[in-house]
């Protein structure tokens, strides 16, 4: 399976897939054999997951059509991956708060810049009541890279150049999204880390979300990190993901802070401009 394929839901748009990125079925069995008795892993084993992509690859069960409803935007947090479709955050929250149709526009490795670019491309699709962001890495970027350029197969040690140009996540902080970018060096890894350079990314990127929202005249509620605490003395099962992201009680600490920014109106405000 080419980088492409691995990395894109775009690639595996209007299908439903039993696994998908981190949350692969080797992985899960490596854990299955190392902990035979984890309660959650046996969970997962009885009611495994499904990721129901729609046309444009969103994890939804219909298209985007011109409907009014909440957005939600983020990374593999907001996606949802290595949990079912019901225990996300984004979907515990709508319920909460009703309002038209569940838009979850979450993408797997986003960045801000990611994040801006899905809601600018698909926001007259649909129809706006409010938007919730939820991302915890300020160190991603995005860029596009082109076809014929040579990049890592991340489940290969070499080379292939790409069939076609697509968008690629990068971030010093995290190995697994460099190595793709082979042509990077370190010193070209040591400006993305820079804090001035992060700042004004972040900034940038957070203004044009808020800009959107303004210009759409709808609210714009934001959470950047969110703790993520050991839920292994919890009695909900599953207490974990099937795969190492974040477990669905964090998804439902994460759905009960939203809602108190909704109730209480804590939308996002610029508060200083670059």
């Amino acid at each position: 399976m080419d980088e492409y394929k691995r990395n894109s839901t775009w690639y595996w748009r209007g299908k439903t897939l039993d696994w998908l990125f981190t949350d692969t079925e080797e992985g899960f069995q490596d854990e299955l054999k190392e902990n035979p008795t984890d309660k959650s892993l046996l969970w997962y084993k009885d009611n495994p997951i499904k990721y129901q992509l729609n046309s444009d690859g969103f994890r939804l069960p219909y298209d985007l059509t011109k409907e009014k409803g909440n957005v939600f935007l983020g990374c593999s947090f907001t996606f949802g991956i290595g949990v079912h479709y019901e225990k996300t955050w984004a979907h515990l929250l709508h319920e909460k708060i009703g309002g038209g149709k569940y838009w979850n526009l979450g993408c797997s490795g986003a960045g801000f810049q990611t994040t801006f670019r899905m809601l600018y491309n698909y926001y007259n699709k649909i129809k706006i009541n409010n938007i919730f962001l939820h991302l915890p890495f300020n160190y991603r970027y995005e860029v596009f890279i082109e076809k014929g350029t040579k990049v890592f197969d991340r489940s290969q040690d070499y080379q292939n150049e790409l069939t076609h140009g697509r968008w690629a996540t990068i971030s010093p902080q995290q190995e697994e999204y460099m190595k793709p970018l082979g042509f990077l060096n370190e010193e070209w890894s040591k400006v993305y880390a820079n804090d001035l350079n992060n700042h004004n990314y972040v900034q940038t990127n957070l203004l044009a979300i808020y800009g959107l929202a303004q210009e759409l005249n709808v609210p714009l509620y934001y959470v950047g990190e969110f703790p993520i605490v050991s839920d292994k003395d919890n009695n909900d099962i599953p207490s974990r993901a099937r795969d190492e992201h974040p477990s669905p009680q964090y998804h439902q600490r994460l759905a009960e802070h939203f809602y108190q920014l909704y109730n209480n109106q804590n939308t996002f405000r610029s508060k200083r401009l670059i």
